[in-house]
């Protein structure tokens, strides 16, 4: 029977394409899994079944946009989360909340330490002030602190030191001071909107745009 049987297996064999065959090959391996899966879900309620598949499906959805979607690598992702958690520890967080309130009491102590022997001005004065006490008020604010700025010691400051410069501001504010920048009628300040406009064309022109976009 065995030598009857092994003739029909070849003919099968050799008279099946090479589709069926692969076919034949991968379907085993699912069909052998899902009896197994039938056999573990065996007298399971069916909203069970449904709701786990469904929760499942939800997860690897997530993962899924997580990885390839999101803006930052999946390893720093983790490394944030890693760092987060650490974050979290009571002696790493003790150890932090301390260094924080050093770092604050001191950026308050060199932020006021220029200005400590001066008195804050909390009402306006009862009579005006004469115009050579505001000058000397406004330069003993301009001499207070050390730091050099008009050489560039002073990060973050793009100011240039020009006294050419300053004047040629002070008395472009002093003619144009009393123009309401913000009037929405242009016979009340026509001026101004064209300057406006102007610096609008000149903005588009840097970033590529058509000064007609204005």
């Amino acid at each position: 029977m065995a030598a009857a049987f092994a003739p029909s297996v070849a003919q099968a064999i050799e008279s099946a394409g090479t589709t069926e065959l692969l076919l034949a090959v991968v379907s085993a391996p699912l069909v052998g899994l899902a009896e197994q899966l039938n056999a573990h879900l065996w007298g399971v309620e069916p909203w069970a079944i449904v709701a786990g598949t469904a929760s499942f499906s939800l997860a690897l959805a997530y993962l899924y946009m997580s990885t390839a979607y999101h803006r930052l690598p999946l390893t720093t992702r983790i490394r944030r989360t890693i760092f987060r958690l650490i974050r979290r520890l009571p002696p790493v967080k003790k150890k932090l909340a301390a260094e924080k309130a050093t770092a604050s009491r001191r950026f308050e102590e060199e932020l006021h330490q220029p200005s400590s022997g001066v008195p804050d001005l909390i009402a306006l004065p009862e009579t005006g002030w004469e115009k050579d006490f505001i000058i000397n008020q406004m330069k003993r604010y301009l001499e207070m602190g050390e730091l050099d700025w008009k050489s560039g010691a002073m990060s973050g400051a793009v100011y240039d030191g020009s006294l050419e410069l300053a004047s040629l501001m002070a008395k472009v504010y002093e003619m144009m001071a009393w123009a309401n920048p913000s009037t929405r009628t242009p016979s009340g300040a026509s001026g101004k909107w064209r300057r406006r406009s102007s610096g609008c064309r000149v903005s588009c022109s840097r970033v590529g745009l058509s000064p007609a976009a204005v």
